[in-house]
Parts: structure tokens; sequence; C-alpha cells
């Protein structure tokens, strides 16, 4: 890894570039880790690893740290830091186009009590992302009345939107259900999802705004969420399609930068002879030290020392002499020709034998 001898994970100021293949190992190696610790109910361990990995990028966030952090965050009861933590970055990097932060705050207000803003900040999440309600009910084995289930607003929001944002729904619901499943939760849920409906047969401007966003804001899966989703290894999301997946695919290092930086590229080499011929090795076996590209190429610098002065005749002889000599070995070896040796299985004709007319 490229870390210098001041880096301290201390330190937020501290940054590791994710284009440089040597400080990729260290950034999966923690995801995985965190993963790890996280299915173990370890949850404020997983938060703390989460904002490490983002605070080594956090302007790129090569992972997509960011989708995992508000889950980390709920089930370990960090309600006041995962709303601090969304007005602050909210500015900058947009969370609540995500839907996993707008479910999130919305269960962070109800767990805190702050009752009206819970309200409207889950009918705001259910307008802006109503593709996650009938996966997230089926998650948690729960049925709906057949007023959901007839209205077109949520039972066909997939087909309306792009992939690329139904694999952040999918990848919410995989991993959150669980938040879902305390008893006053769904209770809640469903008041607000009627709600919602109540709003949708009103027409009101923010349903209508929030479908065309969900059809022209998502155009595309960036680079590092497919990261995470990979790294996540969720089995609900939607398979990805050979141009967002390309093969070969390596879990070491998924999906590394086009601009990748290697700091230890080999230098290739050009090379005008063949250098694997019987007669180089059998050359390089009496003399390590030869080579025959080296030879030819200082023969042009060798006529005009003698032009000049004649200085280093020895080395120029020397050379030459060897030169000469690889030639008529050349001449030999290409003038030999072995004669055709007749096998045992060869039969020849016998002019005596009885069987010839």
């Amino acid at each position: 890894m490229c870390i210098p001898p001041v880096f301290s994970h201390l330190i937020c100021r501290c940054r590791l570039d994710y284009r440089k293949q040597e400080n990729r190992s260290l950034y999966i190696s923690l995801f995985k880790h965190m993963m790890s610790i996280g299915s173990r109910a370890c949850y404020r361990t997983a938060l703390e690893f989460s904002k490490l990995i983002l605070s080594l990028d956090p302007d790129g966030d090569p992972l997509a740290i960011i989708l995992a952090m508000d889950f980390y965050a709920l089930r370990a009861q960090e309600y006041d830091w995962l709303l601090k933590m969304f007005h602050e970055c909210e500015p900058t990097r947009n969370l609540s186009q995500l839907p996993n932060f707008a479910y999130s705050l919305a269960v962070a207000h109800f767990q805190l009590g702050d009752v009206e803003a819970a309200h409207a900040q889950l009918q705001k999440a259910l307008i802006q992302f109503p593709g996650v309600l009938l996966a997230l009910t089926e998650k948690c084995s729960v049925q709906v009345d057949s007023r959901i289930l007839n209205s077109s607003f949520f039972r066909d929001a997939t087909d309306k939107q792009s992939k690329s944002l139904t694999q952040l729904e999918v990848l919410y619901v995989a991993r959150c259900y669980h938040v879902w499943k305390e008893s006053e939760l769904l209770p809640w849920l469903e008041n607000n999802v009627h709600r919602v409906l109540d709003r949708v047969e009103a027409h009101d401007p923010l349903v209508e705004e929030w479908e065309k966003h969900r059809q022209t804001r998502y155009p595309a899966t960036p680079r590092n969420i497919l990261r995470h989703i990979i790294l996540s290894d969720v089995k609900d999301i939607p398979i990805l399609t050979s141009e967002e997946l390309p093969a070969p695919m390596f879990n070491f290092d998924p999906l590394p930068p086009a601009d990748s930086i290697n700091l230890y590229t080999r230098p290739t080499r050009t090379a005008t002879y063949e250098e694997n011929g019987t007669l180089v090795i059998f050359l390089r076996s009496l003399m390590p030290n030869y080579n025959m590209n080296q030879v030819v190429s200082d023969e042009a610098g060798d006529e005009a020392a003698e032009g000049a002065g004649g200085a280093g005749g020895s080395g120029v002889d020397f050379r030459r002499s060897v030169a000469s000599l690889l030639d008529a070995m050349r001449d030999l070896v290409s003038n030999i020709h072995l004669p055709d040796v007749p096998g045992d299985g060869d039969v020849e004709d016998d002019p005596d034998s009885d069987d010839h007319p």
C-alpha cells in the first residue's frame, strides 16, 4: 500500500487514492470486515468502520459506503448522528436523492419522537421512491390491503423508472428490511401509505414532479455503486448487464477505475533478433553475457570510432570476430540436411516375390 509514515486513521485529513492499485486492497479489506462484523450484530463497530472508509476519500467515495452508513446508524441507535450527518452533507452530496436516506431519515425522526417530521419525511420518501413499498412489505411478510395492491402508483412503479434506481431500491430493501419489522413501524407505515394515496388521487404537484425525476435523474449506475453491489453480494439485486459488468471481473478488485495507476509496471523489451533460437542458446551457454542485439548495434559505433583514430581496436576486432563466427555457424547449420532413414514399418517391393505379377 502507498501509505506514508505520517498516515494515521485517527486524523480525518488523511487520504488514500483509490486509483492506485496498491491502495485498493485496504479499501476492500475494510469493507469486507465491516460487512462481517455487521452480520454479527456489532453495528456500532461497523458504523465506525464505515466512517473510516469514507474518511479515506470522502469526495470520491469509491465503494459508495454512503449506501450502508444509514443502516448501521439506525441499528446502532445513532439517530442524532444520522440526522446531523445528513444536514451537513446534503448541500454537496444530495443524499435526499438516495432511497436509503429518504426512508432512514423518517425512521430516525420517528425513533426520536418527532412524529410530525417523521410523517412528512416518510410521505415524501414514498412519493419519491414508491418502488420500495411492495418489495419491503413482501420481504417483511406483510399482507397489504386491496387499495394498495390495486394502486398503479405503487404496483407499476418499477416499470416507470430506470434500472439503476431499481438497483438502489432493492439494495435498500435487502439490507434494511429488519429495521421495519418492529411492531410500531409497520402500522405507522401503513397509515402514511394511505395518506400518500390520497395525495396521488388529489394530483399533488410533488407526485408529478418526482414521476419525471425518476425517469431522468438515474440514467446509469455509477461505477462506485456497482462496486458496492458486487462486494455486498446481495442476491436480490437484478443481474448486471455485460456493459456494467465487464469480463473478467475479480472479486479482490472489482471494476477498477478507468484511470487506474500502477506504480510497479515492468518496462517492455523490444528484441530485433529471435532470442530463443538454438544457435543463440548455444552461444549464451558458452558466454552468459552474450547479447546478439548488442553486437549488431555496436557495429556502427565501432566503425565511427575507427575513423576517428582507431582507439579501442581490440574490442572492435573481438566483436567482429564473434559476428563472423555467428555468420559461419549460421551458414553451417542451414546447410546441414539429414538423410531420410526408412522406418521399421516401411516395406519395399520384392521383384522376386511370388505375389509380384
